[in-house]
């Protein structure tokens, strides 16, 4: 009864991803991030190549998925195919970058660890063909902004450099600005396969180790769409990890890699279920990068992941 029922509330949550916990859907651009200096960040030393197996690293180098780098094959839905009609038309050719048909597109502030999924033919989303067209054309670059990409062969960063032309920069600006909530980078950027288990004390999950393949995957993907942040708000970055306070509204999940690389989520607040309209705090630290990002949730998030862990107790 208990796996019904986080399946139930999963497909509930899922319907709501790409709205935000606010119930938001496609929104105005969003407001200017806080004009705090991030302090530039540098992949740990062991990670030389581009493709470590380290989860997480700086947008300035990518241990684990650089734009050229081959990986792993991502387990990741294709985009979904064009409506059918009562002829049964063909679906539309999926998006390819560099001969690899791409599966997600995600717009990436490299400033302040936030990004925006790509909607095939929503709302004030750029049309496919022009986004696939600036992607192939795009400069060389290693920093900065960028669109990252899951293909069929693997994660892919392609970074807007100077970008002479300015047309990749401006399918950018319309994806990440096509609404105010922001997913976040390294939640985005994990690849669940490699999970091999998620601490979570939150609610009436005490330190319980999640260890289900399939539990795993969904709980990745619930993070991955549902924690949206406000990125009008303060988002900063700090050296070490971020050390718990002993609060009665706080949750910590500890989120663990085959590669040895090890996610920590601390939040607070919402823990009677009502939305704070000023948002509520989290952190996510990096082991790999020994640094933490904070950010603030939009209203409504910390709620719905109190609510979505309650489903596995």
């Amino acid at each position: 009864m208990k796996l019904r029922l986080f399946a139930i509330m999963l497909t509930a949550a899922l319907v709501l991803a790409l709205a935000g916990c606010g119930g938001e859907g496609a929104s105005s651009p969003a407001s200017e991030a806080s004009g705090q200096e991030i302090p530039s960040q540098s992949a740990p030393a062991e990670s030389s190549s581009q493709e470590s197996g380290a989860e997480s690293a700086a947008p300035e180098s990518q241990p684990e998925s650089a734009p050229e780098a081959a990986s792993q094959p991502e387990s990741v839905s294709s985009q979904p195919p064009a409506a059918s009609s009562q002829s049964q038309a063909a679906p539309a050719e999926p998006m390819t970058y560099q001969g690899e048909e791409v599966r997600e597109v995600w717009a990436l502030d490299g400033a302040t660890h936030t990004t925006v999924p790509y909607v095939p033919g929503g709302e004030n989303q750029p049309g496919q063909d022009r986004l696939e067209a600036a992607l192939n054309d795009a400069p060389e670059a290693s920093s900065g902004n960028a669109f990252l990409l899951f293909t069929q062969a693997g994660r892919r960063y392609v970074y807007l450099g100077e970008d002479p032309s300015g047309e990749l920069s401006s399918v950018w600006e319309q994806v990440y600005n096509s609404r105010d909530g922001k997913n976040i980078h390294w939640l985005t950027h994990m690849t669940p396969e490699k999970i091999t288990g998620i601490t979570a004390s939150v609610g009436e999950l005490h330190q319980e180790e999640i260890t289900g393949r399939q539990a795993l995957d969904e709980i990745a993907a619930w993070l991955k769409a549902n924690l949206t942040v406000d990125a009008s708000k303060e988002i900063h970055v700090s050296e070490g990890p971020n050390n718990p306070d002993a609060r009665a509204d706080g949750y910590l999940l500890t989120i663990d890699f085959d590669t040895g690389v090890s996610y920590t989520l601390i939040g607070y607040g919402e823990l009677n279920g009502a939305p704070d309209p000023e948002g509520t705090f989290l952190s996510v630290y990096t082991s790999d990068l020994n640094q933490t990002v904070y950010y603030t949730l939009e209203p409504g998030c910390a709620a719905a992941l109190r609510t979505f862990f309650a489903g596995l107790a």
